[in-house]
């Protein structure tokens, strides 16, 4: 929730933002963990971010990182054992909806 408050600020509107940042019960994550491939960054025993690849549909569906320790190449990393742990189970196809929307016009 915090990640998405402060990263997305720049971004999202306040509405945007309280509607998508609504805090998640653990529970929620748990479909994640036993179904999915679910991977966690840590920095001693404080998970600092996490990323979802879902094989059945070749999508990598979350990689969020606390931004306490946002710019630390963390969220890239993540994203490399999602890619790499793709490759290793064949998927030709992977799919990323990135969430961040720039509001700048590119001519």
């Amino acid at each position: 929730m915090s990640a998405i408050q402060k990263i997305s600020a720049s971004h999202y509107s306040p509405a945007e933002i309280a509607a998508w940042a609504s805090p998640r019960k653990p529970e929620f994550y748990l479909d994640s963990i036993r179904n999915k491939e679910f991977y966690i960054a840590a920095d001693g025993d404080v998970i600092v971010g996490f990323g979802t690849l879902n094989p059945n549909t070749r999508e990598i569906e979350a990689v969020y990182v606390s931004p306490r320790v946002a710019r630390r190449g963390i969220g890239s990393e993540i994203l490399l054992v999602l890619e790499q742990r793709a490759r290793s189970l064949q998927l030709t196809d992977l799919y990323m909806k990135a969430s961040l929307k720039d509001r700048k016009s590119v001519v």
